[in-house]
Formats: structure tokens, C-alpha cells, sequence
């Protein structure tokens, strides 16, 4: 499976393609504790358990149930998630963030790319909560990046 995504330069929305035709979309509002994705007909909700909780539960949209949970690194260069009996390993492949993996026992089962507007995903499975997982966690380390620089910018500006 190949999906490409597009995003606006400082924007949180990503939108999903499969041979050009929108297939879904992942948008989260800055500062906000839930994040909406769709793919083909899955819907889901990303929502943070507490204002300095480090997890994020996953929701089926559809049946309104919870379907598993993400724990980030306090580092910001890996997450695990886990679904039922699942765990699973997000991962930066490069050192400039543009390439990260999802592991299931340390083999890569989705592999992503980014460049600024523009990213793809390849997968061999075919688990929309999984992907659109992958992509909320990268999107997650990029805001907590742009805070970072933001606020180094305005200390060393003084």
C-alpha cells in the first residue's frame, strides 16, 4: 500500500492520497488535546489523557470505543504504540526527521518519507488506525520541535 499526503507549509492537516483520489485525512489544532483522522472508511480520534500526560488514547469514531494508546518518549525521538496485544515501535530512520518507521517485533511493517508540504507512506499491512498513528506521532514531535525553536528564538533574543 502507498499513500501520498499533502499539508499547507505551517499547517496541521494532512490530506491522504491513493493514486491521486483523497482517501483521508489527519488534521489536529494546535494546542488542542484531540486530533481527527480518517482512511478509506475509518475514523479516528487521538486524545490526550491529561494536560502533561505523555499518552494519547485511540478512539474508533464509528463504534465509539477506545482501540488502543500511544506513549511518547520524553526524549521526542521514539513512541510506542499498542493496540490489544500489540506493541509497536515508532522510530526516526535519519537524523534530520524525514524518514520514521512503525516496528512489530523489530521488522518494519510501515515506512514513511516527509519533505515540507509533502510525504508519503508505504506499508505492506493495511491498518488505517496504524498509519494514521505513525503520522499523528511525527506530527506531534514537529509541534513540539517548532515550540523549541520558537522559544529558543525569543530567549536569545533578549
Amino acid at each position: 500500500m502507498m499513500i501520498n499526503w499533502k499539508k499547507g507549509i505551517f499547517s496541521s492537516k494532512y490530506k491522504l492520497f491513493s493514486e491521486n483520489e483523497k482517501i483521508g485525512e489527519l488534521k489536529e489544532k494546535a494546542f488542542s488535546s484531540c486530533a481527527y483522522g480518517s482512511l478509506d472508511e475509518k475514523q479516528v480520534k487521538f486524545k490526550k489523557k491529561g494536560i502533561f500526560s505523555s499518552t494519547i488514547e485511540i478512539m474508533d469514531q464509528t463504534l465509539d470505543e477506545n482501540v488502543g494508546h500511544i506513549k511518547f518518549n520524553a526524549w521526542g525521538n521514539k513512541a510506542k504504540i499498542f493496540f490489544e496485544d500489540r506493541e509497536l515501535q515508532w522510530k526516526y530512520d535519519n537524523f534530520w526527521g524525514t524518514k520514521w518507521s512503525i516496528l512489530e517485533n523489530g521488522q518494519a511493517v510501515a515506512r514513511y518519507k516527509s519533505s515540507t508540504t509533502s510525504g508519503e507512506i508505504e506499508s505492506a499491512i493495511d491498518d488505517e488506525f496504524l498509519l494514521l498513528a505513525g503520522l499523528f506521532v511525527y506530527n506531534h514531535y514537529v509541534q513540539i520541535a517548532v515550540i523549541v525553536a520558537v522559544s529558543t528564538a525569543i530567549i536569545a533574543s533578549r
